[in-house]
């Protein structure tokens, strides 16, 4: 996976398909905390032969308003059969053009989150928080269901058992919008992804992956793998893939026998195959 320049909110990866529908598939895949990406992107790829070479190009162009892939057919398999070429070699430039819809929020927030009329108590390590349903509601299904069901109850008090004061505390402000304190230390973000996953706070989740992504190093990547994968932590686990096979091409040792022996299965396997695709 790539950063893009000044932008700490954007990469990307390239993904092969080799046999779609007879033909040979690229796909771009974006990962965005932007509001919307534009990518100019051209794929010049050439055919070896003991002849002459083959030179073609496509272009891909595309805007991503959220993280997600773009494919184009890049050749069909006849054209390898025809050329009796076993590879080809692939050129790829890109253009980015990124727009963040920004507006200053802080005065609302801060008003809201200042606000003394505050309609749910929520109990946390024997401690109390203090938020409005409406804003919670918005930001996690798994809340509203929790606040619906305790509306039908009449009580106005939610007890959460499954993490501790400070998660919760940073998880709140985060819904009214104060970010800036988020922690920095890898185990307490650890512990910010799996409770974003658990309660489906999309928003925050992204945000913790970004923050993530840049701290996975050679002595945390298999902690970090496991937790994306137990999270669906999508970002951050492609970016653990590509680092993982940049290690095991070059023969990384200590890193290699910590994956084989502490990461899930289907991931190694996944890991392996990327670096065999790239010989």
């Amino acid at each position: 996976m790539f950063s893009v320049k000044n932008y700490e909110k954007l990469y990307f990866s390239l993904s092969l398909n080799p046999n779609q529908d007879g033909a040979v598939w690229i796909y771009f895949n974006c990962f965005s905390g932007y509001d919307e990406v534009k990518i100019d992107s051209k794929f010049s790829f050439e055919i070896p032969s003991r002849f002459l070479p083959s030179y073609k190009s496509k272009k891909l162009e595309h805007v991503f308003s959220t993280s997600e892939s773009k494919g184009i057919e890049l050749l069909d398999h006849q054209e390898l059969l025809g050329d009796k070429s076993e590879n080809f070699i692939i050129h790829f430039t890109a253009t980015f053009t990124v727009k963040s819809f920004t507006f200053d929020n802080c005065f609302l927030s801060k008003k809201l989150f200042n606000n003394g009329i505050k309609d749910l108590k929520i109990i946390v390590d024997d401690q109390e928080i203090m938020a409005h349903k409406i804003v919670l509601e918005t930001f996690s299904p798994i809340f509203k269901k929790m606040i619906e069901a305790q509306n039908t109850e009449g009580d106005d008090v939610i007890e959460i058992h499954d993490c501790d004061y400070q998660v919760f505390q940073n998880a709140v402000n985060f819904c009214y919008g104060i970010s800036d304190i988020l922690p920095t230390y890898i185990d307490e973000l650890i512990d910010m992804l799996e409770f974003s996953n658990r309660y489906e706070i999309d928003d925050l989740k992204n945000e913790i992956e970004f923050k993530l992504i840049p701290h996975v190093l050679e002595n945390n990547i298999c902690k970090l793998s496991n937790a994306a994968i137990e999270c669906n932590a999508e970002m951050l686990k492609a970016h653990c893939q590509s680092k993982l096979t940049t290690f095991v091409k070059n023969g990384n040792a200590s890193v290699i026998i910590e994956m084989d022996n502490s990461v899930d299965g289907e991931f190694v396997k996944d890991v392996f195959q990327e670096y065999f695709m790239g010989h």
